[in-house]
């Protein structure tokens, strides 16, 4: 049997989509105009933590064990990979001196990754209670 897909998510997403792409658009006007500026800043207000609420919405296996290990394995691994072959290519890119792999500060749009997860990490900290960081991590 087929799951039905909610409407109201849909048009959600598409409508925060919308935000983002009109949000990047915007962006090169807004120290010529005081009212694309307050746009731009309301768009940036709650367009992101609403992504991260539906992606909260939609996660499975959220009090199974092992959860916060499976989202290292999907949010993490890939941001580490993705922040090297950055830092290779800006590194060869800009011609720099130096090689420095910075895993705090992230590249280009990879802030979402690590935002993602310390977000998720974060409200299922508050899901379990303040019993530890062995039960916050299901590995009793």
């Amino acid at each position: 049997m087929t799951q039905q897909r909610d409407c109201y998510f849909d048009n959600g997403k598409f409508f925060l989509i919308f935000f983002v792409v009109f949000g990047h658009f915007i962006r090169q006007f807004i120290s010529e105009n005081e009212l694309i500026l307050a746009i731009y800043k309301t768009i940036y207000a709650f367009h992101m933590p609403a992504f991260i609420l539906i992606s909260g919405h939609f996660a499975k296996g959220y009090f199974e064990k092992g959860y916060i290990l499976n989202l290292v394995k999907k949010l993490l691994v890939p941001y580490i990979i993705f922040q090297f072959i950055y830092t290779v290519y800006y590194y060869y890119l800009f011609d720099y001196s130096t090689f420095t792999f910075d895993i705090i500060n992230p590249q280009w749009s990879l802030w979402f990754l690590i935002s993602l997860f310390v977000g998720i990490c974060y409200f299922h900290y508050l899901k379990t209670g303040n019993r530890g960081w062995q039960s916050f991590l299901r590995l009793r």
